[in-house]
């Protein structure tokens, strides 16, 4: 859809939502200005790159003591091209000229193009311009004369036969009010004190925030190069922060411990084959830590794969629902799950081990400050005696 925006003399936009309305219909835009005098002058203008909004800021501004109709494209039938940017003439007298634009669909006009064709020829609005409002104005006469689009019979049975429910459209002439079809239309709500008089739009869907185009496009390219860009700062912290793990060991981490924290329970020997070392770490004998090569490159691809050497994605795992384990059960081999388990299971034991030297350092740190605390007290009741 399109958006066309009306602008009494003296009224203006908020800069940010027009600019938001153009980059999300860039295919050209046209604006039609009505003087004092009631003389009309159209600007019609078309990039092939995408309208460009502070161009169309500027003629807006420009021409503030004007009425001032604006249409924004976005193409969805015809070609894109300035033969389609709209409003188009469909009556001109020595006395009276009057134009029409147009917002949504009209079934059963303009060419139809097959999916991943490059849409050509008229617009639906070019074509019923041409085939209907055009032909029906100049043979039509109301109160106001020939070409009385303010006519309610004319209204009924020409325009609204044709009418959508989500359509909108704008007749402009040089010497009737402009009148306003479809019930899409509502009066603009400014956002803030930068913008200011009577306004009115087709629809308020394109004022918030870019949403299609060249622009989102390149806003979109910007976000992801970024996140590529902290997902690689991430990945190569982790990697080095696996590297001083693999070259210290895992029981490295209690290196801080000093043999301190106690450990209750268990014996010299365990007959599933692991003796308890110091502070309860359990160690292995070499022949229970031999993995097979099918699931060491399994663990392999399945960090690659699943992108898991980023702490965030592997925390995202948390999301994933009982149906869809189920479902990833079904899809993967056993070595895939295998290999999932002994990733999962290794980061958790690299965390228990860090989180219990940190809670041992705590209590050191609790210690002392007692130890300081109590230092102090007997100085004090020493100076006090």
């Amino acid at each position: 859809m399109c958006v066309i925006i009306t602008l009494a003399p003296g009224a203006s936009i908020n800069k940010d939502q027009l600019f938001n309305a153009v980059y999300n219909n860039w295919h050209g835009f046209g604006l039609l200005l009505k003087d004092g005098n009631n003389r009309l002058e159209l600007i019609k203008e078309f990039d092939p790159d995408g309208t460009n909004p502070e161009r169309v800021w500027k003629l807006l501004e420009d021409n503030k003591d004007c009425y001032r109709y604006l249409h924004v494209r976005h193409s969805t039938k015809g070609a894109t091209d300035e033969t389609n940017v709209q409003p188009f003439e469909i009556y001109n007298s020595s006395s009276r000229q009057v134009y029409f634009m147009h917002n949504g669909t009209l079934t059963g006009f303009g060419g139809t193009t097959s999916y991943g064709q490059t849409p050509s020829g008229k617009s639906d609005t070019a074509e019923f311009c041409e085939k209907i409002l055009a032909p029906a104005l100049l043979r039509w006469s109301g109160e106001n004369g020939k070409a009385d689009y303010n006519d309610e019979l004319f209204v009924k049975l020409v325009v609204e036969k044709q009418w959508t429910y989500s359509s909108t459209g704008l007749f402009v002439s040089n010497d009737m009010e402009m009148r306003r079809i479809g019930n899409g239309w509502s009066q603009y709500k400014h956002p803030d004190e930068s913008s200011e008089g009577e306004v009115w739009t087709s629809n308020t869907s394109y004022y918030d925030r870019v949403q299609r185009g060249p622009m989102f496009q390149k806003i979109e390219a910007a976000k992801r190069a970024a996140e590529q860009a902290a997902k690689e700062a991430a990945q190569q912290e982790a990697a080095k922060d696996k590297k001083e793990v693999s070259n210290r060991g895992s029981s490295a981490l209690y290196d801080d411990l000093n043999d301190e924290i106690p450990f209750s329970g268990g014996t010299s020997y365990n007959p599933m084959g692991f003796t308890m070392g110091a502070g309860g770490v359990k160690e292995w004998s070499q022949s229970n830590c031999n993995k097979s090569a099918k699931v060491l490159n399994a663990v392999r691809d399945v960090i690659n794969r699943w992108d898991l050497d980023d702490p965030d994605n592997l925390a995202n795992l948390r999301n994933v629902t009982y149906d869809e384990w189920l479902a990833i059960v079904d899809d993967e081999n056993e070595f895939t799950i295998a290999a999932l388990l002994e990733h999962l299971s290794d980061e958790f034991y690299k965390l228990h081990l860090t989180h219990r030297v940190l809670v041992h350092k705590n209590k050191k740190a609790e210690n002392r400050i007692k130890e300081f605390r109590t230092g102090k007290s007997n100085n004090d009741e020493s100076v006090a005696a």
